[in-house]
């Protein structure tokens, strides 16, 4: 169905923050989004985000390629079959590398990481946000980096030199590009 391919930079945060941080303009993006408000790793958020990455000196950018075989990218029937697709897709691309971002934030205590794009651990429409009740799996739910107001195609092109791809009519991309980060104090980490 498809193979990865993964890219890690490592970049000083604070140079990272000044070029490709755009909270205004990233989430106005948000607010157009079905997502706004009802997923807890969502925003609008009850703090400052900037505030979350105080002390954290080092992000570790990390860029998967899901590589698409023809077969799969030709194979959509209709656009909600085409959006189904997209999904599992992602999800199963996004276990191996949400687990390893995980893992590193136990291994380097206080560091924090972003996963690619929506939560996939409910259903969106089961998230408790929509009923004002706290998350049910807040150990392994996070945030992307666009939600905090990162450029992630800015990302994706001038750090880890992937530019994005999109679908045309109902022919899949090559590739999907997930864009995932920790930050951390820690300027050298060892990926899982």
């Amino acid at each position: 169905m498809f193979t990865t391919e993964t890219v890690i930079k490592t970049t000083d945060a604070g140079e990272y923050i000044r070029h490709f941080h755009d909270r205004e303009r990233f989430i106005g993006y948000c607010r157009s989004c079905e997502n706004y408000g009802t997923v807890w790793v969502c925003p609008p958020y009850g703090f400052d985000c900037m505030d979350m990455l105080r002390g954290l000196d080092w992000v570790h950018i990390v860029g998967t390629r899901t590589l698409l075989d023809e077969k799969v990218r030709h194979s959509p029937q209709n656009a909600a079959h085409q959006k189904e697709l997209s999904y599992e897709v992602m999800a199963r691309a996004r276990r191996d590398i949400d687990w390893r971002l995980l893992e590193l934030e136990k291994r380097y205590p206080g560091s924090r990481a972003f996963f690619a794009g929506s939560c996939f651990l409910c259903r969106k429409e089961d998230c408790t946000r929509r009923t004002g009740k706290p998350c049910i799996r807040p150990e392994s739910a996070r945030s992307s980096i666009e939600a905090y107001g990162f450029d992630v195609a800015r990302t994706a092109s001038q750090l880890l030199g992937i530019e994005m791809k999109w679908s045309d009519r109902l022919v899949l991309p090559e590739y999907f590009t997930l864009v995932s980060a920790l930050f951390s104090t820690e300027r050298e980490i060892e990926w899982p």
